[in-house]
């Protein structure tokens, strides 16, 4: 109940959900309704989450070109700027599917409206408040329960949404990875260093 209340706060969010299914999935509102990812997070439906992928570094490191590039990949699901506007409203998920249409596929991505990756930190801060702006690098034992559930529901919810099998995030600052780690096991990361020189 806690999950399902932190995932659907506003009584509009249902109809809304379903909605944006009928129009990207093209079927009728009953079988949204069916489907794995309209199910409450956590039910018995929901698939398991599988490797996800967090790219990491310091600022201006690089990341966001590389994102850029890993996020085009079909079996990556990702959350984006709708999900850190709105933090509280996962069906904004489904918007991303837009960008598996074929109309959507040239310059009209690189606009400030359509659904692109980035650094989700209000998503992130609602899952555990003090992600987003850490005095020192978070380690294992500061995931509480509460925490290591919303934010499995998080991305389980991302991914239902937007019909991936993989999750991919990025995130700047505090490696964090001992806390990622504890959360999903068999998460996997990806470094990013560059020559501060460069930049400088």
């Amino acid at each position: 109940t806690d999950v399902h209340d932190y995932l659907y706060p506003e009584p509009w969010s249902r109809p809304a959900h379903s909605f944006l299914g009928v129009i990207l999935l093209h079927v009728s509102p009953d079988e949204v309704n069916q489907r794995p990812w309209s199910e409450e997070v956590g039910g018995p439906t929901q698939p398991a989450i599988d490797r996800p992928v967090f790219v990491i570094g310091t600022g201006r490191c690089g990341l966001t070109p590389l994102m850029h590039v890993i996020a085009l990949h079909e079996e990556f699901g990702w959350p984006s700027q709708f999900n850190d506007r709105f933090p509280s409203a996962m069906w904004v998920s489904y918007l991303s599917r837009l960008s598996d249409l074929r109309p959507f596929r040239g310059r009209i991505r690189q606009t400030w409206f359509f659904p692109r990756h980035t650094e989700t930190y209000n998503l992130w801060d609602r899952c555990f408040f003090g992600f987003k702006e850490p005095f020192r690098d978070l380690r294992a034992d500061d995931v509480t329960p509460m925490g290591r559930q919303r934010f499995r529901a998080v991305v389980a919810a991302v991914l239902a949404k937007q019909g991936k099998a993989r999750f991919i995030t990025e995130y700047s600052g505090w490696s964090r990875i001992a806390f990622i780690r504890e959360i999903f096991p068999d998460a996997r990361f990806i470094h990013i260093v560059r020559d501060g020189r460069a930049v400088a």
